[in-house]
């Protein structure tokens, strides 16, 4: 008993000094907004240093060693490897706030970091140009192994972006937004409920984009889409495909019906 209290302590402390680690991050990066706002006017959306000079922004690389539970209610999410951060950097409605990466990475990515960068300098309002603003960081391999703290990785960039807002909308609100994919005739939705093994979802949203589907609804238990282990499973599905929690269930379900739809089970 006092053995299962002492572990419930260390676990609880650790969790709060997760949860500061990340604020901190989050203030950190507010900072160098509120920074950036100082400087002269500058169209530039994005800043490039080496990992080794640090920065506050560095901070939320820290949190990349954290749990997703602990990531995503902060409003970030990460995204690894080269696969995943192209078709973000290719993708709308997705901002960057820090990524690390290799030198030789880099290079691969210019291009799209070049085209991220002019969408972002044409749609951001000016208001918002600062906190739209990504700093890129460089180091070799080894350091960014050490700086994810990940001993043996082969990852060589990895991304924190800022999480889109809640997709728990009404779902009379979400079906008019989905479009049939083409060749199609007809709207196709993947129904989940329970779903809460991020590999079997991410396996889900794969093959739903490979068959055509016109969107994902997710029902009661279901894990968030934006977590580490469901976003590689999905290759980047998750991205492409639209997809709202629901908000009574099983009610939609009927609703669905009501909207034509045939469910199959």
């Amino acid at each position: 008993s006092t053995l299962y209290n002492d572990e419930r302590a260390i676990a609880s402390e650790l969790n709060n000094e997760q949860d500061q680690d990340i604020a901190r991050a989050d203030h950190a990066l507010t900072k160098a907004h509120d920074d950036a706002r100082r400087r002269p006017p500058s169209n530039a959306m994005l800043h490039f240093a080496s990992a080794l000079d640090g920065g506050p922004e560095m901070l939320f690389f820290d949190a990349v060693r954290y749990p997703d539970r602990k990531l995503l209610p902060a409003g970030f999410f990460a995204a690894e490897g080269s696969l995943i951060v192209r078709q973000l950097l290719q993708l709308p409605g997705y901002t960057f706030a820090a990524l690390l990466c290799t030198e030789n990475m880099l290079q691969t990515l210019s291009p799209e970091l070049a085209a991220y960068e002019a969408r972002m300098t044409q749609s951001s309002a000016a208001a918002a140009v600062a906190a739209s603003k990504c700093i890129v960081y460089t180091a070799n391999k080894s350091a960014v192994a050490t700086i994810i703290g990940f001993k043996m990785t082969a990852l060589s960039v990895v991304g924190l972006l800022h999480k889109p807002p809640a997709t728990s909308i009404a779902l009379s609100a979400f079906l008019p937004t989905l479009a049939i994919p083409g060749g199609g005739c007809r709207r196709v939705l993947l129904v989940l409920d329970k779903v809460n093994k991020p590999d079997n979802m991410g396996a889900l949203f794969r093959s739903a984009l490979a068959f055509g589907a016109s969107g994902v609804l997710l029902g009661p238990g279901c894990c968030d889409p934006l977590v580490r282990k469901c976003i590689r499973s999905s290759m980047g599905a998750v991205f492409k495909l639209p997809y709202a929690h629901v908000k009574s269930w099983p009610a939609e379900l009927n609703q669905l019906r009501a909207e034509g739809f045939r469910l199959w089970a």
